[in-house]
């Protein structure tokens, strides 16, 4: 069975990468208003400015965690993280 380089991905369907870069124009806005740079925003987030300048531009080549830490980090309106009242606290006082 010949091996499969892992690393050659097919490219995201357009949609998702459209999705992906209105993501990032949205973590851009939120890093603006708070008037933060995007070396500070990366450092809190513990990667590169080069990785961070990646999620602001929609770029598939940064891991989807470290979408979702800018996104709380900035609290970045209109996203698809949850409020904790209506997600896992909310479940864990159902089960009390």
């Amino acid at each position: 069975m010949p091996k499969r380089n892992l690393l050659k991905l097919s490219p995201l369907p357009i949609e998702a990468q459209f999705a992906l870069e209105a993501l990032g124009e949205r973590i851009t806005r939120a890093r603006k208003e708070r008037r933060l740079s995007q070396r500070e925003v990366a450092e809190m987030l513990g990667i590169s400015k080069t990785t961070y300048v990646s999620i602001e531009h929609g770029r598939d080549s940064a891991q989807i965690g470290h979408y979702a830490r800018a996104v709380w980090l900035l609290d970045v309106p209109g996203t698809f993280l949850p409020v904790p009242e209506d997600g896992v606290l909310a479940l864990e006082r159902g089960r009390s």
